[in-house]
């Protein structure tokens, strides 16, 4: 009795390392602010600290904590939530991005969320032409190329 008593304890302090080591580090959310810490999955009551709203952000401070050696031992996680996430710019992400042997640096949906990623800009400003096609001056609009499934 003592032996799977002890067996029991043993095996639900692992569980209980594992969630630690697999818990996200920061957060990034559709309802998050670039100004807060990221350490929070959803806004605090006063609204003055939660999740940040771009993968962008979430990046710098990952890459701030690695410059200021203060990566845990076993890595970094960063989750994002439930949403649509429009990405204005590329997200890059270099070397310095990485983590280390031991330490990966994660970025993950959230488990069980539908989470997209949608990269470029919405089409506004569309007018009539012929009948029920419409049109839209790109050009004057600042878009350089434009790729529709995948085509130019």
């Amino acid at each position: 009795m003592r032996t799977l008593g002890a067996l029991r304890l043993l095996l639900l302090g692992t569980c209980l390392c594992c969630a630690q080591l697999w818990a996200a580090d920061l957060y990034v959310a559709t309802n998050g602010n670039d100004q807060w810490s990221g350490r929070l999955a959803a806004p605090n009551a006063q609204r003055t600290d939660g999740p940040f709203a771009t993968l962008g952000r979430a990046r710098d401070a990952v890459r701030a904590r690695k410059q200021a050696a203060a990566v845990p031992a076993v890595g970094l996680v960063v989750e994002v939530l439930a949403g649509t996430y429009e990405l204005p710019q590329t997200l890059a992400l270099t070397q310095e991005d990485s983590g280390a042997e031991g330490a990966a640096v994660v970025y993950r949906g959230q488990p069980g969320a539908e989470v997209r990623l949608l990269g470029g800009r919405r089409v506004s400003g569309f007018v009539p032409a012929e009948g029920a096609v419409l049109k839209a001056d790109l050009v004057a609009r600042g878009y350089r190329e434009l790729v529709a499934a995948g085509q130019e």
